[in-house]
């Protein structure tokens, strides 16, 4: 049976996109221009305005935790990799030596 490789391109590619789709929810996350957007209107307007705004808040937090999960997930499955026999010395990436406590 032949070894499994550590690295292909589509590996590379889900670390890469779960990567990057926690870094654009962590930055919607804290990223607070939204607050007090609903001052502007008046009426029932401003109170729609502001329980979407608190409802999609709520929804951005859980959606980076799910991003936080994935990103684990993935860094995680790598590091799985290299303790099933993987040769991670030579690997071209040497986080993951660092990361699983192995040195190079």
């Amino acid at each position: 049976m032949p070894k499994p490789r550590l690295y292909s391109p589509l590996k590379i590619g889900v670390l890469i996109f779960s990567f990057a789709y926690f870094l654009f929810t962590f930055r919607a996350m804290f990223r607070l221009s939204w607050i007090g957007e609903w001052a502007a209107f008046s009426g029932s307007l401003r109170l729609i305005i502001l329980v979407e705004d608190v409802s999609a808040a709520i929804g951005v937090a859980f959606k980076l935790a799910a991003s936080a999960i994935a990103l684990g997930t993935v860094i995680l499955y790598f590091l799985a990799l290299c303790y099933l026999g993987v040769n991670c010395a030579t690997a071209r990436y040497p986080i993951l030596n660092y990361l699983s406590g192995k040195s190079a």
